[in-house]
């Protein structure tokens, strides 16, 4: 499910960027995830760059990993009973 939303958010940025030049921020909530960037450099062509925002990829990867825990301990849990 993680993977399926960061690549969503990638998508939906870049295609923020296909007809213009800018730079677009993909947030979790408050936390920036990561940032593209789009500049023209001549002769109608352009060149872009990906940046992961460290900070809040690790916060994106610990709420994910924590959903996982308490799904798995939920589960557990009713299969003890």
């Amino acid at each position: 499910m993680a993977i399926v939303i960061f690549s969503a958010l990638l998508i939906a940025k870049a295609s923020q960027l296909s007809d213009q030049s800018g730079v677009a921020r993909a947030y979790f909530g408050p936390v920036p995830l990561f940032e593209l960037s789009k500049v023209p450099v001549g002769n109608g062509t352009s060149t872009g760059t990906f940046q992961l925002i460290t900070k809040g990829v690790l916060t994106y990867i610990g709420f994910w990993l924590s959903i996982g825990i308490i799904i798995s301990a939920v589960r557990y849990k009713s299969y003890k009973m």
